[in-house]
């Protein structure tokens, strides 16, 4: 099955796809096709039945994912004193893991900023992640999801963040970066692995772990890490959903002063823009309803504290967890609403700018009837005096101009009272 990564583009919007061969646009179109085609190739390398096998030889995953990343190490717990941060890089990781943890550390939480195969694949030999785990790490486009392993529960999602904020004058719409974000979480580990810096949704959460009295050190509960963290990225939802009510809100003010059916493209671009961010959130939603109700399933079979249950890892998320994640689920149903509430507003506006030009046209029309209604008793009245008859004595009579002046003005003047009274205008 043949598959593309969301970055690539085999054909473009805005390139001369009809040109002639040999023109300096068909030569960038045809590198550009060269390169979707060896994406696919190599996505398609990627993708096999048994996942990723880091033990054996993988030269082109080496190749592609060498990027040189930060890795940095949290370890906690409940004591005031309990509590580290380390920072390495890709190259010195290998012996950081070497080294004995520290007996006081209840939680280890391993941030990976970037994707690099042989961070990937020390991560994979130190905690036995399974070989499709590994390779949905890899696969950069990979679908919304929970999965619960032998010892480890696996969560892939979408992060966003705003890179252009919309104009008031709708002269561009705002505008988002879509990341994939991996969740691992082991027994007494959780691991994130982020395509980008994640300065914006881990930051927070590590000036917090410096307070020993906060409900994620006193815990000393590894599902409640990756909850906090999940709560972070669901929270950077907000800002990108404030852009889009101010954008729109912008449009309002221009459209109520002049509707203009040219900033409907506007609309239709920031709707667009709504649509996938509501296409991301739908699975989360469903990720994190998956947490919640694995739990609940092992709690309703009594297999909350056992090993019974076929898919241990579940037992990895907590009853504390479990609350926390309903609030989770109660921003991601928020920000459903916020999401609704801006398309019915697009959908409204539009509709406002053809009914005001239509109510435009209807007008004018309008216009149009009552000029013809008046000129038309005129037009016989032109038509009658300028008969060719040879004996005419309206016409022959001295002031006979301004008899026919008179019956038309006359005539306006009855024809303004008829269509007053009619409510015409």
């Amino acid at each position: 099955m043949i598959w593309l990564i969301h970055r690539s583009h085999i054909l473009q919007p805005g390139y001369d796809h009809g040109s002639r061969e040999g023109t300096p646009r068909s030569h960038k179109r045809h590198r550009l096709f060269q390169s979707g085609i060896r994406t696919v190739i190599a996505a398609n390398r990627l993708r096999n039945t048994h996942g990723v096998d880091v033990n054996a030889e993988n030269p082109d995953l080496e190749s592609r994912f060498s990027d040189e990343v930060s890795v940095t190490i949290v370890d906690y717990g409940a004591r005031p004193d309990s509590h580290s941060i380390r920072e390495c890089t890709s190259a010195e990781f290998a012996t950081f893991l070497k080294r004995k943890r520290p007996e006081w550390s209840k939680v280890r939480w391993i941030i990976v900023s970037g994707i690099n195969y042989h961070v990937v694949k020390l991560l994979t030999q130190q905690f036995d992640i399974h070989p499709l785990a590994v390779e949905d790490v890899l696969h950069s486009s990979q679908r919304i999801k929970t999965e619960f392993y032998e010892s480890f529960v696996y969560m892939a999602l979408r992060s966003i963040q705003l890179v252009q904020n919309g104009e008031a004058t709708g002269a561009r719409h705002p505008k988002v970066l879509s990341e994939q974000v991996n969740f691992f979480l082991f027994k007494d580990t959780f691991i994130s692995i982020f395509e980008s810096p994640p300065i914006n949704f881990t930051a927070p959460i590590l000036d917090r772990l410096q307070h020993h009295n906060i409900p994620m050190r006193k815990s000393e509960d590894v599902s409640f890490a990756l909850c906090s963290v999940l709560d972070s990225v669901v929270d950077h939802y907000f800002p990108v959903l404030d852009a889009f009510q101010e954008y729109i809100a912008g449009l309002e003010q221009i459209i109520i002063v002049k509707p203009n059916p040219k900033v409907t493209k506007d609309i239709y671009f920031m709707t667009k823009e709504v649509s996938r961010v509501k296409r991301m959130l739908l699975p989360i939603r469903d990720a994190v309803d998956g947490l919640i109700r694995e739990f609940d399933s092992m709690s309703l079979h009594g297999h909350v504290s056992g090993s019974q249950h076929p898919k241990t890892g579940a037992n990895l998320v907590t009853n504390l967890t479990r609350i926390y994640l309903r609030d989770v689920e109660d921003h991601l149903t928020r920000i459903f609403a916020i999401l609704d509430t801006i398309e019915e507003d697009a959908r409204e506006l539009i509709n406002y700018i053809f009914n005001m030009i239509s109510n435009s046209t209807n007008e004018s029309m309008k216009t149009l009837a009552i000029v013809s209604l008046i000129f038309l008793p005129l037009s016989f009245l032109s038509g009658y005096f300028g008969m060719n008859f040879e004996y005419f004595d309206a016409i022959h009579l001295p002031n006979g101009l301004a008899v026919f002046w008179g019956l038309c003005g006359t005539v306006v003047v009855i024809m303004l009272v008829v269509l007053r009274l009619a409510h015409y205008f």
